[in-house]
């Protein structure tokens, strides 16, 4: 007889995800790390934090990923991430290969060109 294999979300009831998770909440300080919000005693029940994996590995446990690649954030940015990346997808699955490697090449260029210049102008473009 063989044994199905978990799902996904099934492995996120596992008790070493529940470890993991507490473990990147406490980390983050109990904080949004988008937006700042800070789950304290008094605000407790108001949001929710969760834990974000920014990417994914095919049969790796969810709480098997370094700590830089797991973000704690409130469930409305969790939500607002997630929709992002579903828009991404959306929108990058009516490209064929050839222009996707032509948008990722451009994306490249543009974070390059970003961080040379923020390290000549000192720093944020706003600030």
């Amino acid at each position: 007889m063989t044994v199905a294999k978990p799902t996904y979300y099934e492995l996120l009831r596992d008790p070493r995800w529940y470890r993991r998770r507490a473990q990147v909440i406490e980390l983050a300080g109990r904080t949004c790390q988008e937006c700042g919000y800070c789950q304290d005693d008094q605000n407790q029940d108001r949001l929710d934090l969760n834990v974000h994996h920014k990417k994914y590995f095919p049969g790796k446990a969810p709480w098997g990923y370094e700590d830089d690649l797991l973000i704690c954030l409130c469930e409305i940015c969790h939500d607002h991430r997630h929709d992002l990346i579903n828009n991404i997808r959306s929108l990058l699955g009516k490209y064929d290969k050839n222009e996707l490697l032509k948008i990722f090449a451009f994306v490249r260029d543009f974070r390059h060109d970003d961080s040379s210049h923020k390290q000549r102008h000192g720093g944020d473009f706003h600030g």
